[in-house]
């Protein structure tokens, strides 16, 4: 959903699904806006696309607080209440019955800022903040619980290796055994009972350019450890991420080393340790989001099909 595209010339309201019998990728309603790195995430069966950039020069100062719900039974957007702070290159949760905004960037710097949105009462609320300004970081839900790794707080240096866990029960933010490898601009996803952290890139000390990580680790709450697993295939900063039918998928991404796009997506089989590739996506694309969102069938699907899967799902 959305992203900046390999040529850089503009951005993209473009949103499509992969079907699955034919391994093709579907074009679906066009966003509302272009945008690149916003964040998506599904709540109530509806799919969420919260701030981002509405330029392509991505140094926060064209953040947006703009948020948006679609009905994918109906096909259409509408636009519901706007985060009260603008962000970029954050992260955005559903747990529960709300959306967790986790801190970003805007034009005022990197934020440390958290709030939560209500679809009941259609509405944000600030709740405990990070304890330190955080952007380009990657996040998850797991049991209940909000972890997000890496990142950087503007400051010169290499990105961070530190993990928080936040608990919305308690509204406390909690550090973690930290990853064994600094980054930014990763990907984090759950699967199982392990957390994985997953490509990125990072700041050299010496010479301060930017280069790719392929590492990926997994992390395991109940023993809080991390485990290296097989690298990635290519590079994937800012690319999107989903889990489906049990593997993780990786949708496109950036190359800083080759200062190139992708449109290879990556699946990793975890009962094997191993990365392959799936149905390559329309075109080279990072700064993109993606979700998966399990569907009802419409009315005229059923007439149409009769009796058949209760749900269809989506990788959107």
């Amino acid at each position: 959903i959305g992203e900046v595209s390999e040529r850089c010339l503009e951005l993209s309201d473009d949103t499509c699904y992969l079907d699955a019998a034919s391994e093709q990728w579907v074009k679906e309603t066009p966003l509302p806006a272009r945008r690149s790195h916003h964040c998506v995430a599904v709540l109530g069966g509806f799919i969420f696309i919260a701030g981002g950039s509405f330029s392509r020069d991505n140094g926060g100062d064209a953040a947006s607080n703009l948020l948006y719900r679609y009905d994918p039974r109906c096909k259409q957007w509408i636009k519901v209440a706007s985060m009260n702070q603008r962000r970029v290159d954050f992260y955005l949760a559903s747990i529960e019955d709300m959306l967790v905004a986790v801190g970003g960037r805007n034009e005022n710097g990197a934020l440390s800022s958290v709030e939560t949105y209500s679809p009941k009462t259609d509405s944000w609320s600030y709740v405990a903040g990070l304890p330190r300004f955080t952007y380009g970081h990657a996040g998850t839900i797991y049991k209940d619980f909000v972890y997000i790794s890496g990142g950087h707080d503007y400051q010169i240096g290499p990105y961070r290796k530190n993990l928080l866990c936040y608990d919305h029960r308690t509204d406390v933010w909690e550090e973690r055994r930290p990853m064994t490898t600094a980054r930014g601009w990763h990907s984090m996803c759950s699967l199982g009972d392990t957390i994985y952290s997953i490509g990125g890139s990072d700041d050299s000390v010496e010479s301060m350019e930017r280069f790719d990580v392929l590492g990926v680790e997994a992390y395991s709450p109940q023993c809080n450890q991390w485990t290296r697993v097989a690298p990635l295939l290519q590079a994937n900063s800012e690319s999107g991420v989903a889990v489906w039918e049990g593997r993780i998928y990786i949708l496109g991404g950036y190359s800083w080393e080759s200062t190139a796009f992708s449109k290879t997506v990556q699946v990793y089989d975890r009962e094997k340790d191993k990365w392959g590739k799936g149905p390559d996506l329309p075109k080279a694309i990072a700064g993109v989001s993606a979700c998966v969102c399990a569907l009802k069938p419409r009315l005229e699907d059923k007439k149409k099909k009769g009796k058949g899967k209760r749900y269809q799902d989506r990788g959107q």
